[in-house]
C-alpha cells in the first residue's frame, strides 16, 4: 500500500470518527450505583429515601429503582468532552415519560455526582452547587 493511500485512510477515519457522538464516558458509568446523598431543591432528602435509591446504567439505557420498585427508565447519551461532562436522559417510563432531562456529572473513582435540571427543561445545570438545580445526587458504585 502506498503512502498516499495510507494518508487517505487516516484522513477518512478521522473525519468519520469526528462525526460520531461522544460516548466515552458512557462505559465508565456502566453498573449499579447506590445513592449516598440526594439534595432536592436545596434540601437534603431523608436518609431512608436516599438509602433505598439505586440507579443502573448499561451504556445506553438506565433504570431508577426506589425500595426495590422501578420508578423510571429510559436511555441516555453522554458527552465527556464538555466541561463539566454532560448527560442527557430520555425518559421512557415513569411520571415524566416522554421528557428529556439534562444533567452534568463528574466521576471520581467509585463516586458519581450528578446535578439534574427539571425534566422537560432546556436549561442544563452549570455547576455542582445544589442551590442551582432541581436535584443533586451523589452515588457510590455498588459492589455485587
Amino acid at each position: 500500500m502506498n503512502v498516499a493511500r495510507i494518508v487517505l485512510l487516516l484522513v477518512t477515519f478521522d473525519v468519520s470518527a469526528a462525526d460520531e457522538p461522544k460516548q466515552g464516558g458512557a462505559k465508565d458509568l456502566k453498573g449499579r450505583w447506590t445513592a449516598v446523598l440526594i439534595i432536592f431543591r436545596g434540601q437534603p432528602a431523608k436518609q431512608d429515601a436516599v438509602r433505598n435509591f439505586e440507579a443502573t446504567f448499561d451504556g445506553r439505557s438506565y433504570t431508577n429503582i426506589v425500595g426495590g420498585k422501578l420508578v423510571e427508565e429510559g436511555t441516555y447519551t453522554v458527552d465527556d468532552s464538555s466541561t463539566p461532562k454532560t448527560i442527557d436522559f430520555h425518559i421512557t417510563t415513569g411520571p415524566d415519560q416522554g421528557k428529556q432531562q439534562l444533567a452534568i456529572y463528574k466521576l471520581e473513582g467509585e463516586r458519581l455526582t450528578m446535578v439534574f435540571s427539571e425534566p422537560g427543561s432546556s436549561e442544563r445545570p452549570k455547576s455542582f452547587d445544589p442551590g442551582t438545580s432541581v436535584v443533586k445526587a451523589v452515588f457510590k458504585r455498588a459492589k455485587y
